[in-house]
């Protein structure tokens, strides 16, 4: 009851529903979403929502991801990469990297107290989403594709009927 009792207080203050919804709808319409569980400097569990444009597949095994990189903003100024590489043994190893933008647009590595540069972890810290359709477009790839990809023409079809039928009532 405890342990129940901890798990909805996480998710209300997450707001866990409103997050995997809408992470839910963003996966089917780009082909890949993605969780991580974390710890702040203050040991507080969280997890964190990550959308296509910010997940980066490094290794995987058949269909499974099995090394990956994630980005998010950490603050206006700094970006937060963190790397998850499976190991031999079986265990991930989590770099944490921070990024900020320099003059020339260059990135400058810079340490944020309180956060261990790397860690090692028994289990897996992340995991992916995509809709169950077969990716088409490139195959083999761990990356989903959108459930809309194979259904372009007929949506074009669609509008343009719709357009000329519109035209038409117009124009009679």
């Amino acid at each position: 009851e405890d342990k129940q009792e901890w798990l909805d207080e996480k998710f209300n203050e997450l707001d866990f529903n409103g997050n995997m919804n809408n992470l839910i709808e963003l996966t089917f319409a780009q082909g890949i979403g993605a969780t991580v569980e974390y710890r702040d400097e203050n040991n507080k569990a969280y997890i964190n929502f990550v959308y296509a444009d910010n997940i980066l597949p490094l290794e995987y095994d058949n269909d499974t991801c099995i090394s990956c990189a994630f980005i998010s903003d950490w603050d206006n100024e700094t970006k937060y990469v963190h790397v998850h590489r499976h190991q031999d043994d079986g265990t991930y190893l989590i770099e944490n990297h921070f990024f900020q933008v320099g003059d020339n647009d260059e990135l400058i590595e810079v340490q944020v107290e309180g956060i261990e540069k790397s860690f090692e972890s028994e289990e897996r810290l992340f995991q992916l989403y995509k809709p169950a359709i077969a990716n088409n477009n490139i195959v083999g790839s761990p990356v989903g594709i959108s459930i809309n990809a194979n259904a372009l023409d007929e949506l074009q079809a669609v509008d343009m009927a719709y357009h000329g039928l519109k035209t038409e009532t117009k124009n009679g």
